[in-house]
């Protein structure tokens, strides 16, 4: 996602899209981007088979050192340590309550 194709298809100046959105939220449109993408990698990792690679894939970095870099930083764990801390997580729930929680579990969350 470019800020500048954002900013054409509301037909406003990428200046003003920024400034505007800093305002209404408090992120810049960068930063929420960035959130968005790594809630993507976070809700891909929570499936038991997925990859961190899976999930760089549908993040939609274009490198994986920059997604680890980002991940790192927002999350404060590698995905890798993500999958593990989750996976210890998950196995203190009974079957039945962990099928529940993981078909409840929203497509993505908003930072």
């Amino acid at each position: 996602i470019l800020i500048q194709d954002v900013a054409q298809q509301l037909f406003v100046t990428e200046k003003y899209l920024c400034s505007t959105f800093k305002k209404q939220t408090g992120f810049t449109l960068k930063q929420y981007i960035s959130h968005c993408r790594i809630q993507k990698a976070r809700n891909v990792l929570h499936s038991e088979t997925a990859t961190p690679k899976e999930a760089f894939l549908q993040s939609g970095y274009n490198d994986y050192p920059t997604f680890l870099r980002m991940f790192k930083k927002i999350v404060g764990k590698t995905p890798t340590e993500f999958k593990k801390c989750y996976a210890q997580e998950r196995s203190a729930y009974p079957k039945e309550i962990l099928e529940k929680m993981t078909d409840d579990l929203p497509e993505e969350e908003m930072p």
